[in-house]
This record gives C-alpha cells, structure tokens and sequence, in this order.
C-alpha cells in the first residue's frame, strides 16, 4: 500500500536530517511491511472488534518504530446494517479536530477502479496516526468514551 503523497511529505519532516527523498523512501518501505504492529496495537484492535460490522478477523498494521507513525487497516461489511453508521461515527470521531486532538484521519482504501469488482471484499478504511505521538491506546481510549449505539447492540 503506498502512502498518499502529502501524508509522506508530512512523515518525512518528522524523521529528522536526511534528505526529504530518501527519508520518504526509507518510511514507505518500512511502513509497507504489513503485519508490524504498535506496541499497543491490541487495545485499538479490541475496541474495533466490539463495533458491529468491523470483520474481526481482518485487521492489518504498519508500524515504523523510529518516527513512531502506525497505521490500522480494518474491513467493514457493506450489508450490515450498521455499517454506515460504523463508518460515519469512526469518521467523525478520527477526522474532526474540535471531537479530539487525534493527529490523523480515518479513510477509504482501495485498489485501481478496474480491478474492483466487488467493493465489499476489496474496499479496506484505513486509521493513520500522523504525529508519532498518539498511540494505538489512546485512539482505542477516545473511541471507548463515544457512546455508540447500534441496531444489533
């Protein structure tokens, strides 16, 4: 998965003295390995489990020690019925700046438009912590104090 373009120039700044372009090669390598997980990645992951529609066994890390930058990749369920409001309530809590001080964004990813056909097996949201600072645990604290009710809740 490749990080979005102003996403690694902002990274890139936080890693320190080396040139911008080798540093955004560096951290896009590093990130790409899926599977490394924040230190403190099962504290989100279980808040994510709890939420109706999440599919519990697809959820995917990318972790760069040195700077600190993580990311979460979670698959929804496009025919649950909550799943709009899953979506719709992670997106205001993890994108809006007067809700929290998360320094990142909740999105869609997805492959080129000609090869998904299907978007509910392929179409993943993706939660980046941009700052290095805030963990995995505080996001996972923030989402546990939304009250957050659900069809099937």
């Amino acid at each position: 998965m490749r990080m979005p373009a102003w996403l690694r120039r902002k990274a890139a700044s936080k890693i320190g003295d080396q040139p911008a372009e080798r540093s955004l090669e560096i951290l896009e390598a590093k990130l790409q390995q899926s599977g490394n997980e924040p230190p403190d990645a099962e504290s989100l992951a279980s808040v994510l489990r709890e939420l109706p529609a999440v599919r519990k066994e697809r959820i995917d890390w990318g972790y760069e020690g040195q700077t600190g930058l993580w990311w979460c990749q979670i698959s929804i369920d496009l025919e649950h019925p909550d799943a709009h409001r899953v979506i719709q309530c992670l997106a205001y809590e993890l994108n809006n700046p007067n809700a929290n001080d998360f320094q990142g964004a909740f999105y869609p990813s997805s492959p080129p438009s000609n090869l998904n056909k299907d978007p509910d097996k392929v179409l993943t949201w993706m939660i980046d912590s941009w700052d290095g600072e805030t963990s995995a645990k505080d996001v996972a604290k923030m989402l546990d104090l939304v009250p957050l009710e659900f069809a099937d809740a």
